[in-house]
């Protein structure tokens, strides 16, 4: 099972067609797994383990308005399918030429800045026309200036009229002739008049005709043409005006215009759709059966109209509804005229020709498919099978809780696991035995430890690309400590970049314990500047600080259990005329261990067991403790960059100062409590914790 090592794996959705890094997978001990139960593996079964997360969109979805791809064979700046356009609501006309990878503004020198509608020639891909002005209808939508023309893919515009339109809901070209152009012209918002209607041009914009003008309050917010027939075109007109008291949206004027000689003459479609009056109006023609039309209708009657006929007759499949401040806005799939998207707040699909709509997936991610690619090698190697892992990248997380965006709505999403994803498909282990899963570092030590479920099946765990923090001992009952760490970090320091293995063992078969291996890469942050040796140095001294935060937990732990059995056994001797000497002596212990707990946490009592944490006033006379320093060596995890004079003084100074008190406690539990215990016991003075318990009497 070997396979050669080929690039890094970016992080993508759905696509699985291309090579992917992988290292062999070594295994030794291939024994069988006994009488276990056999592992489902149906792909539905394995695939089913795959998480996918969302990452969009939000709300608004960028206030885009419109999307043109350049369809010509000839295009300039990149290949067929690759150069798209977009017209943002509030941010000008922008150009992509990889695909939508990376974007450059196009637009900066108009008038205005918003944009309503972009449209590329599809007979020269060259032409490109943006109309100013969002077609949307709430007190914020901006206006614009009218039309600009392109003739040289989007590196410069020219103005070419309409300047009192305001606001552009589409555009549309002529297929064969680039000179013939449409504009529907939606108008002023807050007032009437202006240019309202469809305009056309037949000499690239020289000179325009109101073509479908219906009155002073009724502009044009959608066109369609039929793909087979550029005569044949459909408009969608709208009634409106916002006032600042509110929006007066739909009236007679609002409805749906044919036109069969490209746009001299026009007839309202009206047999099937709604009586009343109507509001904004979304079109769209499918491709594969241009006869099929469907639209979106705002109003009383408001859902989703279908005709079969042209529009001569229509028929509601769906009462969705339609926001017509910012949607109002309907596609067909171009190869099934059954598959009908609606664009509203959220993308809604139907696939019974509008008849009903599931709502659409949002954009999801699939963080690792490397199990998905190897999924049929998998199978069949069989069970057990430990998968390829990916080149990992060694990063500090943000963990800032805001996208960046300012007030309260930001949009949050899952990240993915920080650090490796392993997958790997194992069998039912039997008994009490339990498979592990290790990192082997360079020199072939193992530096973590993973959980690993029981029972059989696909599995996938994240390591999180942190060595295993140092032991402190035991989990505290009374909370506090996990039994490692402390210091600061959230377990062991950061791995340092550069090749592991990832070994998973899996016990019991004849022939011992299954061992599977596969090498992989935790690469270097491309910002961070340290070097590897920087960062080797870097790993030791962090490593260094958790080492002396942990032994201070232990000591500190050790401290106050010591102080709780005293004072417990002050406490006891007040029932007992127990003598002076035996009080000095419970008196001593205490005062010793006191001191030792000052030294070590400071006068601030018992908070911040972690070694990095609180505890202690800064402000005491006399050395600081060692928490103290401690807490102010913590920062060397907190950055990926050297650490400071200060760090580095505060940590050369813990161990001197830790060792002694270390001794002290030592020496209290070691011979001082015991025979101080003793004592207590030849007093009669009743039990305490940490004593020996009693014999019951006869």
């Amino acid at each position: 099972m070997r396979h050669t090592s080929a690039h890094v794996l970016p992080t993508l959705v759905f696509l699985a067609s291309f090579a992917l890094p992988a290292e062999a997978q070594r295994s030794r001990g291939r024994g069988g797994s006994g009488d276990t139960p056999p592992v489902d593996l149906s792909d539905s079964a394995l695939v089913a383990t795959i998480s996918v997360r969302s990452i969009g969109p939000a709300v608004m979805s960028g206030r885009i308005s419109d999307i043109a791809v350049a369809s010509s064979p000839r295009v300039r700046g990149g290949s067929l399918g690759t150069v798209i356009y977009i017209a943002a609501a509030t941010g000008g006309v922008w150009k992509s030429t990889s695909g939508g990878v990376t974007w450059a503004p196009i637009l900066d020198d108009a008038g205005v800045g918003s944009m309503g509608a972009v449209a590329v020639a599809p007979s020269n891909s060259d032409i490109v026309w943006a109309g100013s002005g969002e077609p949307q209808n709430m007190r914020s939508s901006s206006y614009g200036d009218g039309v600009y023309r392109s003739v040289d893919g989007g590196e410069s515009f020219r103005h070419m009229g309409l300047r009192t339109s305001q606001h552009v809901g589409r555009i549309v070209i002529h297929p064969e002739n680039p000179n013939i152009v449409y504009v529907a012209a939606v108008g002023p918002l807050w007032a009437s008049g202006g240019e309202r209607g469809l305009f056309r041009t037949s000499d690239g914009g020289e000179t325009w005709e109101n073509v479908l003008a219906i009155d002073e309050h009724t502009g044009v917010t959608d066109l369609v043409m039929d793909p087979t027939d550029p005569n044949v075109l459909y408009a969608a007109t709208l009634q409106r005006q916002r006032r600042a008291y509110s929006y007066i949206g739909g009236g007679t004027g609002s409805g749906i215009h044919k036109s069969t000689d490209g746009g001299d003459t026009w007839t309202e479609l009206t047999n099937g759709l709604p009586t009343s009056d109507m509001g904004r109006i979304g079109l769209a023609v499918s491709l594969s059966q241009p006869r099929t039309l469907y639209v979106v209708v705002e109003g009383s009657e408001q859902g989703v109209y279908r005709t079969d006929d042209g529009g001569d007759v229509w028929r509601m499949t769906s009462d969705i509804a339609s926001i017509p401040w910012f949607f109002g806005q309907i596609r067909v799939d171009p190869n099934d005229p059954e598959v009908v998207y609606h664009l509203g707040q959220r993308l809604q699909r139907s696939e019974d020709g509008g008849v009903t709509f599931e709502r659409a997936a949002n954009s999801v991610l699939i963080d690792d498919l490397l199990p998905l690619e190897y999924l049929a090698e998998a199978k069949d190697s069989g069970v057990p099978f430990l998968f390829p892992v990916a080149p990992t990248l060694s990063f500090r997380p943000d963990g800032s809780r805001s996208s960046g965006t300012s007030a309260d709505r930001n949009y949050r999403a899952p990240n993915p696991p920080v650090g490796a994803s392993i997958s790997f498909l194992m069998p039912e282990v039997p008994g009490d035995g339990r498979a592990t899963l290790e990192i082997v570092g360079r020199s072939g030590d193992v530096v973590r430890k993973l959980e690993v479920p029981k029972e059989g099946g696909l599995h996938h765990v994240a390591w999180d690309l942190r060595v295993d923090a140092p032991y402190s001992g035991p989990p505290d009952p009374a909370g506090g400590s996990s039994g490692r760490g402390g210091g600061g970090a959230q377990g062991g320091a950061p791995a340092v970049p550069g090749m592991y293995t990832a070994r998973l063992t899996i016990p019991g078969g004849q022939d011992g314990p299954t061992v599977l291996e596969r090498p992989f890469r935790v690469m270097k942050d491309r910002n961070v500047t340290l070097t590897d040796a920087d960062l080797e140095e870097l790993f030791d001294i962090r490593m260094r600080h958790l080492r002396l935060a942990a032994r201070n937990q232990m000591a500190l732990r050790a401290a106050d259990a010591v102080q709780e059995q005293v004072s417990q056994a002050t406490d006891a001797m007040d029932q007992i005329d127990a003598p002076e000497s035996l009080k000095d002596q419970a008196e001593a212990v205490g005062d010793d261990i006191r001191d030792v707990i000052r030294l070590l946490r400071g006068r601030g009592g018992r908070g911040g067991r972690g070694g990095g944490g609180g505890g202690g006033d800064e402000a005491d006379e006399g050395p600081r403790s060692v928490q103290q320093r401690l807490q102010t060596a913590a920062g060397v995890h907190r950055a990926t960059a050297m650490p400071t004079r200060q760090e580095m003084d505060a940590l050369r100074s813990v161990p001197v100062d830790l060792d002694r008190e270390v001794k002290r406690i030592n020496e209290i539990l070691t011979e001082r409590l015991p025979a101080f215990f003793n004592t207590l016991d030849d007093a009669g003075v009743p039990w305490t914790l940490g004593r020996p318990i009693p014999a019951v009497g006869g």
